[in-house]
């Protein structure tokens, strides 16, 4: 089966963006997906690899993060299915 493709744009506190996409990086196991999701918002920086360097970007540098598709495995406490 093919892994879906996510867009994430960072949004900087200067008024920049950096898109990037890649494969969703979840696992078969929901409850262990939630928990990585968890540990991700409680970091305080993003790190990817990108074309073989690695990325790493401090939240206070960030306003916020989107992704698209969302993870389905979301923890507790995440509102669903809101509209902008």
């Amino acid at each position: 089966m093919e892994k879906i493709e996510v867009s994430m744009v960072v949004h900087f506190t200067d008024g920049t963006k950096l898109p990037l996409s890649f494969p969703r990086q979840a696992g078969d196991d929901p409850i262990i997906n939630a928990a990585d999701i968890r540990n991700a918002i409680e970091s305080d920086k993003i790190v990817a690899e990108v074309d073989g360097n690695l990325i790493i970007i401090p939240f206070h540098n960030i306003t916020y993060v989107s992704l698209s598709p969302a993870p389905p495995e979301l923890p507790k406490g995440i509102i669903r299915n809101a509209k902008l």
